[in-house]
């Protein structure tokens, strides 16, 4: 386990991967003539396993470590409460691996599994948790065309999140900016809900433009990327491109001046911003009213 995890803090994925799989049938073997021995060492083991094989893309075998972990910590939790919040970790690192494989069906049962331990785990972030949980929950519904339950879910983590924000600003407004768009603003534009949609993406940007000004080292990158999100959006939707475009130019600026002091960071965003920009004041001048009416 242990060197299994070191090799692949160095890259040396395969060589973790045959390290990690050696270890794995070992420990499996030993657990299964005494669980109550060996069952943690395993489920850390295929803990470990799952990084360099994640890393490498074999994600079908990144998955059934994922799957044969959360075996191993369901049943060290079943004995011991306290290990429902690895419980929940792996379950977590689970969902993302299957979201990737595309079996949103899986995701969907892994994330309400998720919430629903979330809801009656004591833990010192317990709420905001819950609230990341059912925001990861939010994509899997959105791509089985589960709107309403994706409205739910989302509503719920965002009012959760609000309310973290009004105890605690400066901790928790950017997560709620997160929440906004990834709970709710970008699943529900791929539904029938886009009015409802648009709101919650200018909300978060116009929170994000306040957190910028604020601390503009610390938020003006996260400004100009929520900036490039929203016009793609309307883009998509062929839905107010005047505002896309005003969006889009100011992306164009915060980037520049972030490419000027950071080349290697900013160059491609910066390149991405002024492709939309352009393509923009390209299109608008000739197609404006007629693009304007066609959004609504």
């Amino acid at each position: 386990m242990i060197l299994c995890d070191a090799l692949s803090g160095v890259g040396r994925h395969e060589e973790a991967i045959a390290q990690g799989t050696q270890a794995v049938a070992l420990l499996q073997r030993l657990s299964q003539a005494a669980p109550a021995a060996h069952q943690l060492r395993l489920a850390l083991s295929l803990r470990s396993l799952g990084r360099p094989l994640a890393a490498l893309d074999r994600l079908d075998r990144a998955v059934e470590a994922g799957e044969q972990g959360v075996n191993a910590w369901r049943c060290l939790a079943q004995a011991d409460e306290g290990y429902e919040f690895d419980l929940t970790v792996t379950l977590e690192k689970l969902g993302r691996l299957l979201t990737a494989t595309g079996r949103y069906k899986e995701t969907v049962r892994t994330y309400e599994e998720i919430v629903a331990l979330r809801r009656r785990l004591s833990h010192p972030k317990a709420d905001q948790l819950l609230a990341l949980s059912l925001i990861n929950l939010t994509l899997p519904l959105a791509e089985l065309n589960r709107h309403e339950d994706v409205l739910a879910r989302g509503e719920e983590a965002v009012a959760i999140l609000r309310r973290l924000a009004q105890e605690d600003p400066a901790a928790h407004q950017p997560t709620l900016v997160m929440g906004l768009v990834q709970g709710l603003g970008l699943p529900l534009a791929r539904s029938d809900h886009w009015q409802l949609a648009e709101g919650h993406l200018r909300e978060a940007v116009d929170l994000q433009r306040r957190l910028a000004q604020e601390d503009p080292a610390a938020h003006r990158p996260a400004l100009a990327n929520l900036l490039m999100v929203t016009v793609r959006v309307w883009i998509s939707r062929r839905h107010a491109l005047q505002d896309a475009l005003a969006a889009a130019e100011e992306a164009v600026e915060i980037y520049g001046t972030l490419a000027a002091r950071s080349p290697a960071a900013f160059r491609a965003p910066l390149d991405e911003s002024l492709q939309l920009r352009d393509r923009l004041r390209a299109t608008l001048p000739f197609n404006d009213e007629r693009l304007e009416q066609g959004g609504h």
